[in-house]
């Protein structure tokens, strides 16, 4: 799924059991495979997805698609019923307090909140935790003037992202202390 073009993050799990079982806020159901996927089209997503899953179980998530078997064998190709989860947007905040020092330059702002959106991409996944520490190192490598005094993310040291959601990337609010 990774592989389809346009795909950013995806997450996927089973749950090989006999029962529907919930993960956080997302059901999977029983003998089910659950992949949640963000960007592609869902034609090339849900092909992908027929393609590499294990005969005899279903799908879990909310997006349907009719999947064609192109398999030139058949007379009339058979078509499936593809689903997978687009997940929910979360908005990730982050708060950030630089020592205010005299050689803190004056678009410090600017700085900081261009190294959160340009590292922002590696570290916020699907079904992850993301720890504000993660971003200590990138910020702190603009230079000395960088004494970092505390990172926030959504008002804490870490922000669960859910197996139904895709981390956006909200405000970065910069302060002198």
């Amino acid at each position: 799924v990774l592989g389809v073009p346009g795909v950013i993050d995806a997450f996927v799990t089973e749950n090989n059991t006999g029962a529907d079982t919930t993960v956080g806020t997302q059901t999977i159901l029983a003998h089910s495979i659950y992949v949640a996927v963000q960007g592609g089209l869902d034609p090339d997503v849900a092909k992908a997805i027929w393609t590499k899953k294990p005969p005899c179980s279903n799908y879990s998530g909310s997006t349907s698609v009719t999947v064609e078997d192109d398999n030139s064998g058949y007379v009339t190709p058979p078509t499936y019923t593809v689903k997978f989860q687009r997940p929910a947007a979360l908005g990730v905040n982050f708060v950030v307090t630089i020592a205010n020092r005299p050689d803190v330059p004056g678009d410090i702002a600017t700085q900081v909140q261009a190294v959160i959106a340009d590292t922002f991409p590696d570290l916020a996944r699907i079904g992850q935790t993301m720890f504000a520490s993660s971003y200590v190192c990138p910020i702190a490598a603009l230079g000395g003037y960088a004494r970092i005094l505390g990172v926030e993310v959504n008002g804490g040291a870490s922000q669960a992202v859910g197996i139904n959601q895709f981390p956006t990337l909200g405000t970065v609010t910069v302060t002198l202390a």
